[in-house]
């Protein structure tokens, strides 16, 4: 991949998002910036045991997720509380405010639904590399 993504060439995200045409549109968005979608999982629970086969393989498989709050009807704070203990990069992607959330949540990196391409790169920049790793993959 050549132009301004060439550093996100490779990453590797899960995304956890239960809107089946929101979850398309992202997959494609993250292929564009060369990007590997790991998984795409509408549930809590799915989000939960893939950071746990993560852990279990010492962090080898996932390099970032975003990750929708709000998951058929229920707040994904269960697994932002995952990502957090494992150390897990993420950022938040939801449409709209979502109440009372747990600190841990709220200083949580975010990007607002509908989001352009350019503002999912710099986004996933900022979160899930370092610059070695951006200057790795350029």
């Amino acid at each position: 991949m050549t132009g301004p993504y060439t550093s996100l060439a490779g990453l590797r995200v899960l995304l956890v998002e239960d809107d089946t045409m929101v979850s398309m549109m992202i997959e494609e968005t993250l292929q564009e910036l060369g990007c590997a979608v790991v998984a795409t999982l509408p549930t809590i629970d799915t989000a939960l045991e893939a950071i746990r086969a993560h852990e279990e393989s010492s962090g080898g498989t996932i390099d970032g997720v975003l990750l929708d709050l709000h998951l058929r009807g229920q707040s994904a704070f269960p697994v932002v509380d995952a990502l957090l203990r494992c150390s897990l990069p993420f950022i938040i992607i939801s449409g709209g405010g979502s109440g009372a959330e747990p600190d841990s949540a709220v200083s949580a990196p975010r990007l607002t639904k509908p989001f352009t391409l350019d503002g999912l790169a710099r986004r996933i920049a900022e979160v899930f590399c370092s610059p070695r790793d951006r200057a790795q993959r350029a």
